[in-house]
């Protein structure tokens, strides 16, 4: 029995540390859609591209 409750607490940690990332990377998905959204609304109907 104390085998499988150490593999428990394991993929407990595995699963923590997975879903902290997730929610990490949630975060910065949300803050670049909002860059992305505040640069196409301060270039306006302006359409010109950069190369």
């Amino acid at each position: 029995m104390g085998r499988l409750n150490y593999e428990n607490i394991i993929l407990k940690a595995r699963l923590d540390h997975a879903a902290k990332l997730n929610n990490e990377l949630l975060d910065k998905v949300q803050e670049l859609e909002g860059k992305l959204i505040e640069s196409k609304e301060g270039k306006g109907s302006n359409k010109q591209r950069r190369r």
